[in-house]
């Protein structure tokens, strides 16, 4: 079943951005979130209405059950990281210093801490999308499903490759991934025994370097989960049973699976990561803004040029386009390791 706010974005999508035609659509007057918020006229505020705004918390509502079905497809979603606000220093822990056992009338050693300083800025992840309107006229459960993949998809895909490419520098736009500027720990190779030396050097390092590991998970592509639940030991029994295409655990810990997890460009190449969710800050307005529009002309790449260039029109075309904008960021305190694999 499609969620409310896919609901409500097929409705725009599909009556030109009104929300007075919008609540005509038979999905929608089915819904009962998504017609109170086409309903919703948010006044003027003024510093003495204790209610402003209040019109809003529907869509808050509506977007929040959205994010919390991304989130549920996305490596950082699966985590258990820290979160945080946007533009407020946070401190994290880098290492500390354990306490000791003294004698009576004997001074307490000091327990030191060393802390970072961490401030999130707030990052725009946008996508846009174009329909054709013969799709987004269909008011069938079918059509308002399509609109959801398409929107979820774009999100889960654009978050977990900036969450992971090791190419992704922190810049104005985008914050860096967690395995950026890490050097990449040498495969051993695609046997069982090999597998878990190329994993057991990068906890090891993880270790050493501070983590507890005890909310450390592996990250790896479907094709290398799919390697990693059939390989099998000298003796031809399952090395990691309890791991499947699907995620399931490597070693005891959870093994998220993402289609991001490998390099753009040739040759391709696999990521295998490891990575510890105790020391990633995250900050997240747990919403979606949405547009849309039949008279724009755009450029339909993955990899859209700045300057003059080819552009096609909606209006011409019989498309409409939609754009997404999630705000998040986040930031890693020496938090991955990860390895190249070719399986």
């Amino acid at each position: 079943m499609a969620s409310s706010f896919a609901t409500f974005v097929q409705a725009l999508l599909a009556n030109q951005g009104s929300a007075e035609k919008a609540l005509e659509n038979p999905t929608v007057r089915r819904d009962l979130m998504a017609s109170r918020v086409l309903k919703a006229a948010v006044a003027a505020g003024s510093t003495t209405d204790a209610g402003f705004a209040s019109e809003l918390s529907g869509y808050a509502a509506m977007t929040s059950e959205f994010i919390s079905l991304v989130d549920t497809q996305t490596v950082l979603g699966k985590m258990n990281t820290r979160s945080a606000p946007f533009k407020t220093r946070v401190p994290v822990l880098e290492s500390q210093a354990p306490a000791a056992f003294v004698d009576q009338a004997v001074p307490k050693p000091a327990t030191e801490l060393s802390l970072a300083l961490l401030t999130l800025l707030p990052h725009k992840l946008g996508m846009i999308c174009a329909l054709t309107e013969e799709l987004v006229r269909f008011s069938s459960p079918a059509a308002t499903d399509v609109v959801e993949r398409a929107l979820t998809a774009a999100i889960v895909a654009g978050t977990d490759r900036a969450f992971l490419d090791p190419d992704e520098a922190a810049t104005s736009a985008h914050p860096a991934s967690i395995t950026n500027g890490i050097t990449p720990t040498t495969s051993a190779g695609s046997s069982a025994a090999q597998i878990t030396t190329t994993l057991t050097a990068m906890l090891d390092s993880l270790a050493t370097s501070g983590s507890s590991l005890q909310n450390a998970v592996v990250i790896a592509h479907p094709s290398t989960a799919v390697h990693l639940s059939s390989v099998l030991t000298a003796g031809n029994v399952r090395a990691f049973a309890e791991a499947s295409a699907r995620g399931g655990s490597v070693l005891g810990m959870p093994l998220l699976v993402t289609r991001s997890a490998e390099t753009e460009g040739s040759p391709l190449q696999r990521l295998l990561v490891v990575a510890d969710g105790d020391r990633i800050i995250v900050a997240d307005d747990g919403t979606v803004t949405v547009d849309t529009s039949r008279n724009a002309s755009m450029q339909l790449l993955t990899n859209p040029i700045t300057g003059a260039a080819s552009l096609v029109s909606l209006w011409a075309s019989n498309m409409v386009g939609l754009r997404a904008e999630r705000w998040i960021s986040w930031s890693s305190v020496d938090a991955a390791r990860y390895a190249l694999v070719t399986f």
